[in-house]
């Protein structure tokens, strides 16, 4: 019997009595971690919430920590219970179960049901302050690019002519394979598309225009673009994002080189040089692919063909295609690497910035070629 009350007075334990309205709690021994789970359990079996009144009794505890404290908290009710609790401890149990109470985490208020109308209005202006937010973090990369862009004319020697001759390889070299193919098929799809509607109104002839226009002025370096969006831009996002997440960014910060000077520079200027270049092999392309199809499907001689060619260009028809080539270089350029700057966290970051800078690529390349449409409308060329 005498070790049994040892061994009583040494693990922490709980008693209750309960009669129709009213419950007794008393307990004793060590409320400490060794005893907590054992001790969170018999707390847990108890629902004293349909009791008037619990006297709960904690003098005979001979030790408590904040484990045992935390347990100890949950017999008392919530705040919104009628049931009266009253409390008897020793000084020890007093002074842990205000340590937890002062620093008890209280769970939040429910948000306040709000009018639809109103929570539109509060999701609409979020999305504006956050769009005005990235706005401003965009035009404050695009102000650093200017910024080494001007110090790189005059001063000449801190321009990476090594890294932007590799980019222009990467970039422009190795997309000409797909660039010629898509451009050939095109051409060949509109050279026929054409020559199938007009041939209804006997004017098949002016195929060779609308070819030479619509590749020359709209499709050439449309698709070039795009298809150096989906193939360098997301290659620019992902690089300098993973850069970033290995920490490289950083490094070179540490040894006191500007990551935009040495990673995002040479892209953008390797891209402009490069681009225009590719819409040019891309119009030929397309020019070659759909002659072949009026070759066959009308029997115009290639030598018909060139001449028809020759009166349907002008100068410009030709260099309103090639002006967009730079813009649209600096668009996909500036995106993908600001994209890749944004990366944070882990892999996937590096993924949803990749998409993020090929959609936004190809959007805002729709959107300036139909600013570019209005502005030459307007101007008469």
């Amino acid at each position: 019997m005498q070790q049994a009350n040892e061994m009583k007075e040494t693990n922490g334990w709980l008693q209750i009595a309960q009669d129709s309205s009213a419950a007794q709690i008393v307990a004793g021994g060590n409320w400490t971690i060794p005893f907590v789970n054992r001790l969170d359990k018999e707390v847990s079996k108890l629902n004293l919430d349909h009791y008037d009144t619990v006297e709960i009794d904690f003098s005979q505890i001979e030790r408590m920590d904040t484990a045992g404290a935390c347990v100890a908290r949950q017999l008392f009710g919530k705040e919104d219970s009628s049931t009266l609790y009253n409390l008897r401890s020793n000084e020890q149990v007093d002074s842990m179960l205000s340590i937890v109470e002062r620093f008890k985490v209280s769970s939040p208020s429910p948000r306040p049901k709000t009018n639809f109308i109103v929570r539109k209005i509060e999701s609409i202006g979020k999305a504006t302050i956050e769009a005005i937010d990235l706005a401003a973090c965009f035009m404050e990369f695009i102000g650093k690019i200017t910024s080494l862009l001007l110090t790189g004319l005059f001063r000449p020697t801190r321009f990476r002519l090594g890294q932007t001759t590799s980019q222009i390889e990467l970039s422009g070299l190795n997309a000409i394979p797909i660039i010629v193919l898509i451009s050939f098929l095109i051409g060949i799809v509109v050279a026929y598309q054409g020559a199938l509607q007009l041939g209804r109104l006997g004017a098949d002839v002016y195929t060779v225009d609308l070819l030479a226009v619509t590749l020359l002025r709209e499709l050439g370096i449309l698709l070039t673009a795009i298809v150096i969006a989906g193939r360098s831009g997301s290659t620019y996002a992902a690089e300098i994002g993973s850069m970033k997440i290995n920490q490289e960014l950083d490094a070179m910060k540490t040894m006191g080189m500007n990551p935009m000077e040495i990673l995002v520079i040479p892209r953008v200027v390797g891209l402009i040089i490069v681009l225009p270049i590719l819409t040019l092999i891309s119009d030929i392309s397309g020019i070659i692919g759909g002659g072949m199809m009026i070759w066959v499907y009308l029997d115009m001689s290639p030598t018909l063909f060139l001449y028809h060619l020759l009166n349907a260009v002008s100068p410009w028809t030709f260099w309103v295609g090639m002006i967009k080539a730079p813009v649209f270089a600096i668009i996909i350029a500036v995106i993908g690497c600001y994209e890749g700057m944004q990366v944070s966290g882990s892999a996937e970051s590096v993924g949803n910035h990749t998409t993020r800078a090929v959609v936004e690529s190809i959007f805002m390349i729709i959107v300036f070629d139909a600013l570019f449409s209005i502005l030459f409308g307007i101007i008469g060329i």
